[in-house]
């Protein structure tokens, strides 16, 4: 016992096993976490007098503790009911994975939750994966009281496999007849009458079955059309609208779910349930994580709090998530007059958002950018336009934004306002997706190839840094346009963050391969050349370069060079035609922070370029510095 200290079980004196004891005493939340786990019990840790714990408390070497299994015992600190009893349904995910830790009963929501589904017979809560679902549907089998249902039931699908789902039934409810919950037998001791409530059934994992012939469908779709008045149903699904098409799977609900019971992440029109919280139960998050993780050292930091809220939408699977990492990162051991600002540095740090791509519910739309997915390059573009605005009005977007936009709705990946348009759900979303558009470089060169010449440049101009471009030296008069050389250097650093880190981009490429002159870029594993100007200048010569008895003629011969352009990138406005359909006008505007592409036979597209090396404060200190030296006043970043 020297180095450890033993648990035993309240009740049946049982022990839980020795547990070996660090030097300055192991936390209470700790030890709880892996007795949850390990033994599948729930309760709060006693000390041998029966002194109640709190989770910030140490366990010590040498000593005897006791669990509590399954109490109503409120927490030290207060004296709200405390109920971590195991919730209905899985106990290894949603709340019964989290009844030690923090967390909100949403009990408003759960009880609206009952309403509605009891007016309309059937509901579907549809949502991202690791956004709350089947916690809120362990919430909703909480509240239920006689008086709101009969009974409740709750079944899984995911494990279905082959099974039939009366196999299914009978494994997970032994001894209780579907057929009678189904259709209840009417005999003196059982009448069905208008004054019996009915009887509630909680569907998880409804999207693992939905392409199955199940005997539940036809039942589901006779109580959602309101002909069975004992029975009520909410169906949980990870997706579920008719043709969403999500990794790559179809999905189509086996029963058609109208807005007004479908409920989704955000408050909408027809249904105002949510899976968002609302203000008082991310209020109740917050206070329970401050209380149990930090000991109220962060109870009345209300700036950090709003930020927090602002930085999640208040969506429950990306709020736990950031209040997890923050307690993972050893914040409460920070000093409390140092908490709010070192709690902003994590959250701002390159590591958190690495954490965010194991995050389901973020998931969903960054891997439909991916390599290989399904109409990737209209959701790309969707995205780029919603990154740019904070709204972005349907009468802005062409017809495969549109549908790109649809499927993203349903997955539950952006907000759609009648009014104003579609938006990103929440800033955590935007700094995510923003990485994976203009940061990563992720993509094959398989995939770079297939989306061509004039795709790459796009994402090439996009990853200009504004700043290296607006703030640079290289020119001959502080007004004065900035030299080629500035361009080539900026459009070499871009193509390095866009193409595979195993690949190489290779400058001045030609005497090798026997040609007169020297290319400026070769991208060799795509056989792609670039050749770069400035505002136009000897566009013609340039043309002539690649012509048969042009000085890069051996390059196109040998098929060294495929395919090939000519990067025209200027801030002078471009009105002449088009020479070349090999040829590619980028207009920057005079911050640089826009781009418009011209290209033969297409509209000007209009280009974000957001490859920004500098933060706010580094361009204030940049711009200072080129004052000093040039005399000229640049205006102040935005």
């Amino acid at each position: 016992m020297a180095n450890s200290f033993e648990i035993i079980r309240e009740d049946d004196q049982t022990s839980l096993g020795k547990y070996k004891a660090t030097p300055e005493g192991k936390l209470v939340s700790e030890v709880l976490g892996v007795i949850f786990k390990q033994y599948g019990l729930d309760g709060i840790l006693l000390e041998d007098d029966s002194t109640h714990l709190t989770d910030s408390d140490r366990l010590t070497a040498g000593q005897i503790y006791k669990f509590l299994p399954s109490t109503n015992v409120p927490p030290p600190g207060t004296s709200k009911p405390y109920k971590p009893q195991k919730l209905i349904g899985t106990s290894v995910e949603g709340m019964n994975a989290r009844v030690h830790m923090y967390y909100t009963m949403r009990e408003q929501t759960a009880e609206a939750i009952c309403r509605l589904v009891d007016a309309r017979g059937a509901v579907l809560i549809r949502a991202p994966p690791g956004s709350g679902k089947t916690s809120l549907l362990q919430l909703v089998g909480r509240v239920v009281t006689p008086d709101m249902f009969k009974d409740v039931y709750y079944i899984s699908l995911a494990d279905l496999g082959e099974k039939t789902f009366e196999e299914l039934w009978n494994k997970t409810h032994p001894g209780v007849d579907i057929d009678e919950i189904r259709s209840p037998t009417k005999n003196s001791k059982n009448p069905e009458s208008s004054s019996e409530r009915p009887t509630l059934l909680l569907v998880d994992e409804g999207q693992a079955a939905f392409a199955k012939d199940l005997s539940l469908w036809p039942t589901l779709k006779v109580v959602a059309g309101g002909l069975k008045e004992h029975l009520r149903i909410i169906v949980v699904s990870a997706w579920g609208s008719n043709n969403v098409v999500e990794a790559g799977h179809l999905s189509s609900t086996p029963v058609e779910f109208t807005a007004d019971n479908t409920i989704s992440l955000w408050p909408t029109d027809s249904c105002s349930v949510a899976l968002q919280l609302t203000e008082g139960e991310a209020t109740e998050l917050w206070a329970e994580w401050c209380h149990k993780g930090l000991a109220d050292k962060l109870a009345s930091a209300d700036h950090l709090r709003d930020y927090i809220f602002h930085l999640t939408g208040k969506q429950p699977g990306l709020m736990t998530k950031v209040l997890d990492w923050l307690l993972e990162k050893g914040l409460r051991n920070v000093p409390a007059c140092h908490m709010e600002e070192k709690a902003r540095c994590w959250l701002l740090s390159s590591a958190f958002l690495d954490s965010l791509s194991s995050l389901r519910s973020l998931r969903t739309l960054s891997s439909a950018l991916g390599d290989g997915k399904p109409d990737s390059g209209s959701m790309r573009s969707l995205v780029r336009k919603l990154l740019a605005e904070e709204y972005v009005h349907p009468g802005l977007l062409n017809d495969s934004d549109k549908k790109a936009a649809g499927l993203a709705v349903k997955w539950g990946q952006i907000v759609e306002d009648k009014e104003l348009g579609f938006s990103i759900p929440s800033q955590l979303h935007r700094q995510f997706l923003f990485r994976e558009v203009y940061c990563t470089n992720d993509l094959t060169s398989a995939t770079i190839l297939k989306e061509g010449l004039v795709a790459f440049v796009r994402r090439v101009i996009e990853r200009y840094d504004p700043s290296r471009l607006h703030l640079s030296l290289s020119r001959s008069a502080a007004n004065d346009r900035i030299y080629e050389r500035q361009y080539q250097d900026e459009f070499y650093r871009a193509v390095c963050t866009v193409i595979p880190k195993t690949e190489v981009i290779s400058p001045e490429v030609g005497r090798l391969f026997g040609a007169e002159g020297y290319l400026d870029y070769l991208l060799s594993p795509c056989g792609w050349g670039f050749e770069l100007l400035r505002d136009g200048t000897n566009m013609k010569e340039h043309i002539e370069r690649f012509e048969p008895d042009g000085i890069y003629s051996k390059l196109l011969e040998d098929k060294v060079v495929k395919d090939y352009v000519i990067l025209d990138l200027r801030m002078k406005p471009f009105s002449q035609p088009i020479q070349s359909s090999h040829a590619v006008h980028v207009v920057f505007s005079d911050d640089f922070n826009m781009a418009t592409l011209h290209t033969l036979g297409s509209e000007p597209e209009v280009l974000y370029v957001r490859g920004q090396s500098l933060d706010k404060a580094g361009r204030e200190k940049a711009i200072e510095y080129r004052s000093k030296v040039t005399g000229d006043h640049l205006p102040r970043p935005a």
